[in-house]
């Protein structure tokens, strides 16, 4: 056992709020888990030296800066909306773009360009990866129960 698990043990139990259910050493016992926690992972140790920041989330920070900005809570909640959309849409194109970005490179280099082959080609990668943007955005990533559902629904059981 590493010398820093040996010690955030020790004081995790005797700062425990189970254990002491004083105030001051709940706040104590907070700061030596989020000291833990940064300690003992990598990236989050070199991100702290860093920044000198403990805050990792980037939805807490987006939601305070909202929440400066806009003072009636519906403007609030719409624009965080949006933001997790946003970051949403993002996150799928980052997931869904190299995929098709060398399946176009491989068209382009692997496929006689002279022949309508090749333009059908292009054109079948280009709405293939624009249907699968549009229904991992509406549906979610990596959840096939909707394709199944739809399945059932639109080609049902004799």
């Amino acid at each position: 056992m590493t010398e820093l698990k040996k010690h955030y043990r020790d004081l995790s139990r005797k700062l425990h709020p189970d254990k002491n259910p004083d105030e001051d050493t709940t706040d104590q016992f907070m700061k030596v888990k989020t000291a833990y926690e940064i300690l003992n992972d990598p990236e989050k140790r070199v991100l702290y030296d860093v920044y000198g920041t403990i805050d990792f989330s980037a939805d807490d920070k987006m939601w305070q800066m909202i929440q400066q900005r806009f003072k009636n809570q519906t403007e609030q909640k719409a624009q965080f909306k949006a933001y997790k959309s946003q970051r949403s849409q993002t996150k799928v194109f980052g997931e869904v773009m190299p995929y098709y970005i060398t399946w176009f490179l491989l068209t382009l280099y692997r496929v006689d360009r002279t022949g309508s082959t090749f333009n059908i080609l292009v054109l079948s990668i280009g709405l293939v990866c624009f249907f699968e943007i549009q229904v991992r955005n509406n549906h979610g990533t990596g959840q096939f129960e909707t394709f199944i559902k739809f399945m059932y629904k639109w080609f049902p059981a004799n």
